[in-house]
């Protein structure tokens, strides 16, 4: 897991929604495909398409193939309340995409068309992955792994909150999570999908030291690390946001080019310069690799230079920072 500071952006998500909800502002598939062509000379590797509502088989298979010609890896998610057809999982895989996105209540609660749909999709040969989101289901995650992968899921996918009053992320919460995330990766259950949880570097890192020399190594299954600073969000109408926990818009994709938003000052270089960073994110030698989480921070402070409000443990010194960098 390498940080990507000042290189490309890792993820690019578009938000695919119907007409009725933006009153037929959404950008084309002509657009979409446009922003793909600027995506691969920017180098991005990893697309998301999100299906938050109805949606016709042919503009999304297609969509779908437009991608796979132009980016390595592709991922469909169906939002809350969407759940794919067992059907269309032929036309998925034809299409080249990598893996299916589900809810995890839709996994959890087993419901037929869900299952149904989770077998037709491995299949084809496609991955299915169980999106982790909201509070406080994320509080056993080791546990939530074994029960998805009972259930045909190959990929479990960790969205981590900012929180709220009434419901907030403590420092314990997100060590503890990304703790269970490490061991899940460990364990060789699933792939691991995170967002939001750049701690979980640290941990991987000073789990794997941990080791006596000269001890056997440890195998893991990939963990996917996503956050703020290197995902860009394509709203239907075409604002760039970096998460929808951080929704401040960047640029749009209709009036100037990707990697005028990406690389141009503004919000994404100020989101990638670790010297911009206050508090105790600044003063840790494990700001390069891991840095807190800016979304967490504008969230809760208003700043996303701010430390990251839900991390307590401890700053690394400077005497350190060769190390945690290595």
């Amino acid at each position: 897991m390498r940080a990507s500071i000042e290189g490309r952006p890792e993820l690019l998500v578009f938000e695919l929604a119907g007409l009725e909800r933006y009153g037929g502002r959404t950008l084309s598939m002509e657009e979409i495909v446009c922003v793909l062509d600027e995506a691969r000379e920017l180098g991005v590797r990893r697309v998301t398409l999100e299906v938050a509502g109805a949606m016709r088989t042919d503009d999304l298979t297609g969509l779908a193939a437009s991608a796979a010609k132009r980016i390595p890896s592709v991922t469909v998610s169906f939002e809350r309340g969407c759940i794919p057809d067992s059907r269309i999982a032929p036309e998925l895989a034809d299409a080249g995409v990598d893996d299916v996105a589900v809810p995890y209540a839709l996994v959890s609660d087993g419901a037929g068309d869900a299952l149904e749909a989770i077998d037709a999709l491995r299949d084809e040969g496609l991955g299915v992955r169980a999106v982790l989101a909201g509070w406080p289901g994320l509080a056993d995650i080791s546990a939530i792994a074994r029960r998805v992968a009972m259930r045909g899921v190959t990929r479990l996918q960790v969205d981590v909150v900012c929180g709220s009053t009434r419901c907030p992320v403590t420092s314990a919460m997100l060590a503890r999570m990304a703790s269970d995330v490490v061991e899940v990766a460990r364990s060789g259950t699933l792939a691991v999908i995170v967002n939001e949880l750049p701690l979980v570097r640290r941990i991987d890192i000073e789990a794997r030291r941990a080791v006596p020399a000269g001890g056997p190594l440890i195998p893991r299954a990939p963990i996917e690390l996503n956050d703020s600073r290197t995902t860009m969000r394509i709203a239907p109408t075409g604002d760039v946001t970096p998460s929808r926990a951080m929704p401040l818009v960047a640029g749009n994709v209709r009036r100037q080019r990707l990697d005028g938003i990406w690389s141009v000052p503004g919000l994404y270089t100020r989101l990638r310069d670790r010297t911009r960073l206050v508090g105790r994110c600044r003063d840790c030698a494990w700001r390069e690799l891991c840095g807190g989480s800016r979304a967490r921070a504008w969230h809760a402070e208003g700043d996303y230079s701010a430390a990251d409000p839900a991390c307590a443990l401890p700053v690394a010194p400077a005497s350190t920072l060769h190390a945690a960098t290595a």
